[in-house]
């Protein structure tokens, strides 16, 4: 005699389930009347980890005793586990440094991080840029012209998107653009302007001193 068997389900998911309750048996004393089984409480959707209960209540009248009697129960279960939560992906650095910048002289350089199509963006977090430059907040790009030689700058880039952020930061002084100059060659006792002399083998003649201008040699000015 007595409660047994009922059971508590959920299904759905992963971070809301919906709860079913199975009723449990009561075997009724011989001989009772007026019986009744009824439940009370329980949720019809909880959240993931959480759990639902409900109660039942069996009512009836025992001659034996002479009057009416309850016996209670409870069935309760506890829904599936939260699911880990997503992997994030921050940004990180796959280019950090930027050139060295000379006043009067186009730049043309930047940074660059990895994940930054969640959302990302590049910014000055800090400082600022040296007068006549600019960051591309999309790409990461920094150009412009510095217009200032002996300039002191310091600022820092940040790079951001869904998941967080990494910074770097830069400083120094704004170099000056080199002049235009004659050339010397130390002859022995003193430095002369060229064209200067070389050396044939017997004497010293003259001769067309040549500098490489990157991608070739040619006539010193």
């Amino acid at each position: 005699m007595g409660f047994s068997g009922g059971s508590v389900s959920f299904s759905g998911g992963p971070n809301t389930y919906s709860v079913s309750y199975t009723a449990p048996t009561f075997t009724y004393p011989s001989g009772t009347t007026n019986r009744s089984l009824t439940s009370s409480g329980g949720p019809g959707s909880v959240s993931c980890g959480s759990s639902a209960s409900r109660d039942y209540t069996a009512s009836y009248f025992s001659p034996t005793f002479g009057e009416q009697m309850y016996e209670y129960y409870t069935i309760s279960g506890t829904a599936p586990s939260c699911p880990p939560p997503p992997p994030t992906y921050p940004p990180s650095w796959s280019d950090n440094s930027l050139a060295a910048f000379i006043a009067t002289v186009a730049y043309s350089d930047g940074v660059t991080a990895t994940n930054m199509n969640y959302s990302g963006s590049y910014s000055v977090s800090s400082g600022a840029l040296p007068s006549g430059v600019s960051l591309n907040g999309g790409s990461g790009a920094v150009t412009g012209t510095p217009s200032t030689a002996g300039q002191s700058y310091s600022f820092t880039i940040t790079a951001t998107n869904w998941y967080g952020s990494v910074s770097q930061a830069f400083s120094g002084t704004i170099a000056a653009a080199p002049t235009a100059g004659k050339l010397k060659v130390w002859t022995g006792t003193t430095w002369v302007y060229a064209p200067a002399k070389v050396w044939d083998g017997t004497g010293w003649v003259a001769g067309t001193l040549k500098v490489w201008n990157g991608t070739t040699w040619v006539t010193s000015v």
